[in-house]
């Protein structure tokens, strides 16, 4: 239940410095009207009519907002203790310079008896896996755990058999809460997972990394959900350090911000964010590893694009001839229909003919070496899994009762073609077996394009790489493509905003 807590206006004594945590889900009211200024320092949102109140907090009374007033960060230990790394067992020297830094500062940490809790942004690519087996070296096997998509579990058992480093307690994100009590070092992989702080997941994440003496979380995006702004996923490291409601941040970081009618209430609305600002804010809590070190050593890449005939029942479809259920439901139609299919109101596959088929199948065959074929939809997949069923493809989606198995099968040449869903590709390392990746469709989610080009063109591939799209003439297939290479900082709920907001205009497409 919401417990507020009265307090006089422009009077915060309440917060100790030596109290922990303000228990989640207390709130605090002020009286009077502050000017708009004092709105922005202190988060409030309008609220009148309760109580005689007219102003509220919007978010916990938590850390962050003491660090915000007055300024102090998070104390940092000298790093002038070099790690030993006979014990960590692995060659400094083969390391990339943040890797070493990773491990000499969570070494300082420890020696100091300071908790460690940090967020390290690193291309993808760049070596996170093997830093977060380093770090568990300073531990007993069974003291580190690794949260992480139960279908990666391979990648780290395969790199840590590589360098000879000792395979870490591994779990998912779900299932974190049966780890034993032991654990001491809890490093998250791919921990935008765990950007919304109310997810259970996130809870469960944050009650074990806030019981040890290192929490570490590893991502190659910054943001991926609401613009530069959304870095909640801190909370899972270190509990408060950062706001958990999305709006607290307009207070704080919207230069532009001001006080809107949206829906029933009042909300403070932005369309300008100080990203200097938010930067410094999150710097105690994260390190950004420079992409330019890493981008040397990538190899070239081409984007080509091969253009399809449209399907026939295309304007039956964007006329809503193929649902009763509104726009959204004709927005994914479209999407699905250059695919081979569309989605009815009853979420049942309506099949039609693929207009990409026969270009695909002559790419293939011309190709004459492994590739990975790319769709955004569950149907999409299983098309491309019966027409190229002769390949014996390995294929990665939702349903797939064994996704490493199947990665394995690829990446041990027992196949020469993987099929996967464009949300599944967090992970997969194919940039030794794999040179072309092939995309029939994309998500609008601009970090799962990302991630899945991400899976060859990365450190260790010697080839130039091929991206190639197959794009249906006259339809949004290459107006998707474009708007999210475009808004690569955004989520999709924005990609799809402007799609819809396209999809009205009498023009349309």
């Amino acid at each position: 239940m919401l417990s507020l807590v009265n307090v006089k206006h422009k009077t915060i004594t309440r917060y100790k410095q030596e109290e922990a945590w303000i228990p989640e889900g207390t709130y605090y009211r002020f009286g009077g009207r502050p000017n708009d200024l004092e709105k922005k320092i202190y988060s409030l949102i309008a609220c009148g009519g309760v109580g005689g109140w007219q102003f509220m907090w919007l978010a916990v009374y938590e850390p962050w907002v003491k660090r915000f007033k007055d300024g102090q960060l998070m104390a940092t230990p000298r790093l002038d203790e070099e790690p030993n790394w006979d014990m960590i067992g692995i060659n400094p020297n083969i390391l990339r310079s943040w890797q070493k830094l990773c491990i000499t500062e969570t070494w300082n940490y420890l020696r100091s008896g300071i908790q460690y809790g940090r967020g390290w942004i690193a291309k993808m690519g760049a070596g996170k896996t093997l830093a977060g087996l380093c770090v568990g070296q300073m531990f007993e096997q069974d003291e580190v755990a690794v949260l992480v998509d139960r279908y990666l579990f391979g990648t780290w058992e395969k790199e840590a058999d590589e360098w000879g480093l000792n395979t870490p307690l591994l779990s998912t994100y779900e299932s974190c809460h049966k780890l034993p009590s032991t654990v001491k070092c809890l490093i998250i992989d791919e921990i935008l997972r765990l950007k919304s702080p109310e997810a259970q997941r996130s809870m469960k994440a944050t009650a074990i990394a806030s019981k040890c003496e290192v929490a570490i979380g590893f991502t190659g995006i910054a943001t991926g959900g609401k613009g530069p702004l959304d870095f909640r996923w801190l909370r899972s490291i270190i509990k408060g350090c950062v706001p958990a409601n999305e709006n607290a941040w307009k207070f704080k970081f919207g230069l532009d911000t001001e006080l809107k009618e949206v829906g029933p209430n009042k909300a403070y609305i932005t369309t300008k964010w100080d990203t200097e600002a938010i930067a410094e804010f999150v710097a105690p809590f994260t390190h950004t590893v420079d992409p330019d070190d890493i981008n040397k050593e990538l190899p070239e890449y081409t984007d080509v694009y091969i253009e399809c005939p449209r399907p026939k029942e295309y304007e039956l479809v964007k006329s809503g001839g193929a649902t009763a259920s509104g726009v959204h439901k004709k927005l994914s139609q479209l999407r699905q229909i250059t695919d081979g299919f569309v989605y009815d109101d009853n979420k049942v596959p309506m099949r039609i003919a693929n207009p990409k088929l026969k270009k695909v199948i002559e790419f293939v065959e011309n190709l004459g070496e492994p590739i990975v074929l790319v769709s955004n939809w569950t149907e999409g997949i299983a098309i491309l899994s019966e027409t190229f069923a002769e390949y014996n493809p390995a294929v990665v989606q939702g349903g797939c009762k064994d996704a490493s198995a199947e990665i394995a099968r690829f990446t041990n040449s027992e196949t020469r073609m993987l099929i996967a869903n464009a949300g599944f590709s967090k992970g997969m390392n194919l940039q030794h077996v794999c040179r072309v990746v092939a995309f029939l469709s994309v998500s609008s989610k601009p970090d799962d394009q990302e991630q899945m080009r991400a899976r060859v063109w990365r450190p260790g591939q010697k080839h130039a790489v091929q991206f190639v799209y197959f794009t249906c003439k006259d339809t949004m297939d290459r107006h998707i493509i474009t708007l999210v290479q475009n808004h690569k900082e955004m989520d999709e709920s924005f990609i799809e905003k402007l799609l819809i907001e396209e999809l009205t205009k009498e023009q349309g497409f």
